[in-house]
């Protein structure tokens, strides 16, 4: 470019950006030449408006509003032809349209809203110093209001989970016909096959939900509260059979006192007909409050910092019912009824801290979320322990006595426990936004509690049946076990995502 082109169009800049009126006395007589419009891309005013500044969007808006506001002062003609030719002058005009010579040349800002082609940018897009909010901290993506920055932003998620299986002993068996007496139902012996043991609890998909809201205390976003809540349906197994004596049902058990493996028979050719019912359930929900602060932003991402509460409940059961009838008429209990319940309640409360990191960062109308904590705290666990036996003649009143098979005076009672626990969680989450205050997600969340008292661990399959009569003879068996072991929770999530 001829060196008193640059000249001219390196005065136009420095005229623009410091505001700088040339001198009265050369432009009072000077004839203006025809200047560039601001909105064509090759004009010095929209060149210089448009370069990217080192400081925050809200300063470069305002100083864009300001050179806006300020007309494009005109060069003389004799300020040209004291630096350059009437050719080289002549040179400079095509390249712009020409306008009017009382015209002001302008620069409109782009509102934050819409892009070059004037379409809609995503909610998450839009930052609080573009609506107005007048933070000078570096901009981030909005979580809450979008466009208008407003405070309250929800979540409500379907969750596909799966769970660790809990575990049982052996707690019904069989045998084939022509079993002796002596051998039916007796974990080892041969021909004996389980009816029920943990291969029976073993679950496909959990569903769930899980509800997310939260409010931002400033504009900025700065800092805000947040409260999460989840719950799983109830996880119920029920196994029931009955034998009028044709086919062998029996309780294996190891029995103490003899130190050997032994079977409560409750159907048998000729002896017995019985019925067995074994109930398993896990219930499962947790609760968050949670402080967010910002940590780390740019323009399309954010990270928060997250502390609080959290609450982690887990819930378990296991009863077993059973009843047979005495069918051997040469016997004198012919016609009896007995019948017995065991059961195994254990709750699991956990009440702690949690710290940990929220992001998000946005690429278009697809965003994606992710949140890591660890809560540290105490599992509260109680156990209840209880059975009951009761006979029942043909004739005359019911007796019924305390302890069944599995519960006896050894382990009968209500227990608790209370160890330290860590609960690790971490999830991640795409989204795609189908309206400014409504995205879709699917993500994947995976939760580890530490420290669970399961119904099954409960079980202790040991023993010795002498304590029935009053005067225990020989080792306390059942006894009350508190073998916790580590329960997690893993799946994925579908979300409806909403700003307000």
């Amino acid at each position: 470019m001829p060196r008193t082109s640059r000249s001219i169009r390196h005065l136009a800049k420095l005229c623009i950006w410091a505001g700088v009126v040339v001198s009265p006395t050369l432009l009072h007589a000077a004839t203006p030449i025809p200047t560039q419009a601001a909105s064509q891309p090759g004009a010095p005013v929209a060149r210089a408006a448009s370069r990217p500044a080192p400081f925050p969007r809200a300063a470069r808006s305002r100083q864009a509003a300001a050179v806006a506001a300020t007309p494009a002062p005109a060069i003389g003609r004799n300020l040209t032809t004291a630096t350059a030719n009437p050719a080289q002058t002549a040179a400079v005009a095509p390249a712009a349209a020409v306008m009017p010579a009382n015209h002001t040349s302008t620069v409109t800002p782009i509102p934050a809203t819409t892009d070059n082609a004037g379409s809609v940018q995503p909610a998450s897009a839009v930052f609080c110093d573009d609506a107005g909010a007048g933070c000078d901290a570096v901009a981030m993506p909005t979580l809450g209001g979008g466009l208008a920055c407003l405070p309250i932003w929800g979540q409500f998620e379907y969750l596909m989970w799966w769970d660790k299986d809990s575990t049982v002993p052996t707690l019904a068996s069989t045998s084939p016909a022509g079993t002796d007496r002596t051998l039916a139902g007796i974990l080892g012996q041969t021909g004996t096959t389980s009816l029920f043991d943990s291969s029976n609890l073993k679950t496909d998909t959990v569903n769930g939900g899980r509800i997310t809201l939260g409010l931002w205390m400033d504009g900025c976003q700065s800092l805000g509260i947040m409260g999460r809540a989840f719950f799983m349906e109830d996880q119920t197994t029920s196994f029931s059979t009955a034998s009028t004596g044709t086919d062998i049902l029996a309780r294996p058990f190891f029995n103490s006192f003899t130190n050997e493996q032994d079977a409560l028979l409750l159907a048998f050719p000729d002896l017995f007909a019985g019925s067995l019912d074994i109930t398993h359930k896990t219930e499962v929900n947790g609760a968050e409050v949670l402080i967010r602060q910002a940590f780390r932003g740019g323009c399309n991402y954010r990270v928060d910092l997250i502390y609080g509460y959290r609450y982690v409940g887990v819930d378990e059961s296991l009863r077993i019912n059973d009843s047979f009838e005495f069918t051997d008429a040469a016997q004198i209990t012919f016609g009896n009824t007995i019948d017995q319940t065991d059961l195994f309640d254990v709750t699991n409360e956990f009440h702690g801290g949690e710290i940990g990191l929220a992001g998000h960062s946005t690429d278009g109308r697809w965003s994606l979320d992710f949140q890591t904590s660890v809560a540290l705290g105490s599992m509260k666990q109680t156990a209840t322990i209880s059975g009951s036996t009761t006979t029942t003649p043909p004739a005359g009143a019911a007796v019924t006595s305390t302890g069944g098979l599995l519960t006896q005076a050894s382990n009968i009672g209500t227990f608790t426990n209370d160890p330290f626990t860590v609960i690790p969680e971490a999830t991640v989450t795409l989204g795609y936004m189908i309206s400014p205050r409504l995205d879709l997600s699917v993500g994947y969340t995976f939760l580890y509690i530490d420290n669970v008292a399961r119904a099954g661990k409960l079980v202790d399959n040991r023993v010795n049946l002498t304590q029935q009569t009053g005067t225990l003879d020989g080792p306390a068996t059942p006894e009350l076990v508190f073998n916790d072991v580590g329960y997690w929770l893993q799946g994925v999530n579908f979300g409806l995502n909403l700003r307000y």
